[in-house]
């Protein structure tokens, strides 16, 4: 039981961290205008869904299959135990 909750806060503590180094790396600097803030976050929001959203593509295909094959696993484990029971 100690384990797991010396896991939690190791784990909150982390989220903190790259939360707070997030906050430091992204906020606007003081005293700066903000002109081209926007441009460059339509750049940045740009490349990040050429990059994120093919990768997402992927994961899903992947996923939809995984589903697809443990539904025929099942399906095939669920009539062997049928037919060894005497159905």
């Amino acid at each position: 039981m100690e384990k797991k909750r010396s896991g939690f806060w190791a784990g909150l503590m982390l989220g903190a961290l790259i939360g707070a180094t997030a906050t430091l790396l992204f906020a606007p600097l003081p005293n700066q205008p903000v002109e081209g803030k926007d441009e460059e976050g339509n750049d940045l929001r740009r490349r990040a869904e050429e990059r994120l959203f093919p990768l997402l593509d992927r994961l899903y295909e992947r996923y939809n299959a995984a589903m697809l094959m443990g539904q025929d696993a099942y399906a095939r484990a669920k009539e062997e135990a049928t037919k060894r029971n005497g159905a």
